[in-house]
């Protein structure tokens, strides 16, 4: 039998900071009205019709995720955004910016961690449904049929699971490779069949572990697959921030990854990681955790495909940075998190050069979880809040 939450006193503590306010999530609707599925939920709609958003300006708009749970909002276009909710509240899909939600998916109990599209097309929600005996990874599309392909169990005896309590991260690589990191542990587990079967939960995977004395153990906080490649970010609270890239190492499978070290001066960990080019540049963002009683939120860029990384200046009060997003153009981007402290709620910061430059949106706004944009439009999501931007 599963649990819902972790006793790992680590990861209690690596998240000290995001729980201090209830982090909450926004919602979506049903991608195929017509497809006659009981969503078991009305439609929810905005009680004004959602203006167009003004540049600089943010639109709030409804929370079907009633104010509970941590939100992750996908976008697919300026119009059709999804938004999986926290506390098994589920997965809403709108196809009108956010203006009305449906349900996307008919669990009555699902937490929702992640949500990642595939390169045929199909959405892949990362968490736990506790409707469905313990599934941790479904494909399919909001409002039609959902194939579970990973569940919590013994992967001894049944090959579609592994011991991981959640999903909290997930990413594709090619040749139908998948690869899916624990929410509370420092296990991954990987497919090399689209999902029909898993590997037994593995946390030795960094390359240090493959050197006759080595050793290495980390969190991972975000993966990002690119091509046949997996990329990824996290780190222990105590250690330096690092970035994780393929492993050049002889012995190394396609899964193994390679730890950089983005700043030794700092503690901490990477919660936002992102790419527009196919990993020239990345932006990464979280908190050095050696800093106590102050604001010390982080945003590092690197233009050499992670390999060195240089700060970025941030406004006064940036604490954490939890995600960060570029635009298609790779020139536009969208950071945000929380102030500190955590009564000042939280920021957005936006950026028209790479990543080079940012400047808040001064707007006063919850603690902020995640950020989704496309096509110059954005959505940011957290404590019992949804709003709309534009560049």
């Amino acid at each position: 039998m599963s649990v819902r939450q972790s006793s790992n006193p680590l990861f209690v503590t690596t998240l000290l900071f995001s729980v201090l306010a209830a982090c909450v999530d926004s919602g979506a609707s049903d991608d195929s009205g017509d497809s006659g599925l009981d969503t078991g939920a009305e439609a929810l709609e905005s009680t004004d019709s959602t203006p167009a958003p003004e540049p600089g300006a943010l639109v709030e708009l409804i929370d079907p995720c009633e104010g509970l749970g941590t939100p992750v909002v996908h976008a697919d276009s300026t119009t059709d955004i999804v938004v999986g909710c926290g506390n098994g509240i589920g997965l809403w899909h709108s196809r009108d910016a956010g203006e009305t939600f449906e349900r996307a998916h008919p669990s009555g109990d699902l937490y929702v961690f992640d949500l990642e599209r595939t390169r045929d097309g199909d959405l892949l929600v990362c968490g736990h449904d506790y409707d469905a005996d313990g599934v941790l990874l479904y494909r399919g599309q909001p409002g039609g049929e959902w194939e579970p392909l990973l569940s919590y169990g013994n992967n001894g005896s049944d090959p579609s699971a592994a011991y991981l309590s959640n999903c909290g991260t997930v990413a594709e690589a090619s040749d139908d490779r998948l690869v899916v990191a624990s929410l509370t542990a420092g296990d991954i587990t990987w497919s090399e069949d689209s999902g029909a079967s898993w590997s037994k939960e593995f946390r030795y995977w960094e390359d240090d572990n493959l050197e006759p004395d080595g050793y290495a153990f980390h969190y991972l906080f975000h993966l990002v697959g690119l091509d046949d490649r997996i990329y990824g970010a996290g780190s222990q609270i105590t250690e330096p921030p690092v970035f994780f890239q393929p492993s050049a190492h002889a012995d190394a499978s396609w899964w193994n990854l390679d730890s950089i070290v983005i700043d030794d001066s700092v503690e901490g960990e990477v919660w936002g990681l992102a790419t527009a080019d196919n990993g020239a540049t990345w932006l990464a963002g979280g908190r050095d955790q050696s800093a106590s009683g102050r604001a010390s939120g982080f945003l590092y860029r690197s233009t050499d495909g992670g390999e060195t990384w240089q700060p970025t200046d941030l406004p006064e009060g940036t604490d954490i940075v939890r995600a960060v997003a570029f635009d298609k153009d790779g020139r536009n981007a969208v950071a945000v998190g929380h102030k500190y402290p955590v009564t000042q709620g939280g920021f957005a910061l936006v950026t028209n050069d790479g990543g080079e430059t940012w400047t808040p949106i001064e707007q006063d706004m919850p603690l902020l979880e995640s950020v989704a944009i496309v096509d110059g439009r954005f959505w940011l999501s957290g404590d019992a809040y949804l709003s709309m931007g534009a560049f």
